[in-house]
């Protein structure tokens, strides 16, 4: 599953699975995901409470490749419909 978001059910394992002192390497192989993948998630994870689940994090900061004149185009189009 390299390449795909995680879901709360498995971070909610992961999370499970390391206080259960299982290690880093073994949970990698479960669940096929490369081991920074899994310590991103233990470290945003040590501020939130016990219950709390980490949030999806939504695409990406970057803007779309357009030009100026398509962007404009674009937004008189847009305000014109009904």
């Amino acid at each position: 599953m390299p390449g795909i978001h995680s879901n709360n059910d498995e971070k909610v394992r992961i999370l499970a699975w390391t206080k259960k002192k299982v290690p880093i390497k073994i949970i990698c192989k479960r669940k096929r995901r490369a081991r920074s993948t899994i310590m991103k998630l233990l470290s945003s994870a040590k501020a939130l409470p016990s219950n709390a689940v980490l949030k999806h994090k939504f695409g990406g900061g970057r803007r779309r490749k357009t030009s100026y004149a398509a962007d404009t185009f674009l937004r008189i189009e847009i305000q014109t419909k009904p």
